[in-house]
């Protein structure tokens, strides 16, 4: 029986976003790409020391919170902005212009990328 083998196709990427996607590839990240709400971004995974550092911070400030429920949802909250904007590529990140649940979404792809999260999602190499 002979086996063939499929040719995988990528997404239809935007000028902008291989324009991007070549910069960053020279720049030696390992990029992924993911369209939330017709919006495509480039982001890359969180390495071991950028976790270490957010997770010193997160739990001195947890501590420091001690049983303001509010403060530390802010702190959790905070941390998951900072994931964001530190691993996404492209476009730019801005706080004012992203949506709330995006924000949350590319986090939880960061984590994944680097070794977190389940089987539930799923990055596009590119």
């Amino acid at each position: 029986m002979e086996q063939v083998e499929e040719e995988v196709q990528g997404p239809e990427l935007s000028k902008e976003v291989k324009a991007a996607l070549d910069t960053i590839k020279k720049e030696g990240h390992r990029a992924s790409y993911v369209t939330i709400a017709n919006q495509e971004y480039i982001y890359r995974g969180i390495n071991r020391k950028e976790w270490r550092e957010i997770v010193s911070k997160r739990n001195q400030r947890i501590v420091e919170a001690g049983e303001d429920q509010a403060m530390i949802a802010e702190i959790q909250e905070d941390e998951v902005e900072l994931i964001t904007s530190m691993c996404l590529l492209y476009p730019e990140f801005a706080l004012e212009s992203i949506g709330a649940g995006t924000v949350q979404h590319l986090a939880d792809l960061v984590l994944f990328e680097a070794g977190f999260g389940g089987p539930d999602i799923q990055a596009v190499k590119v």
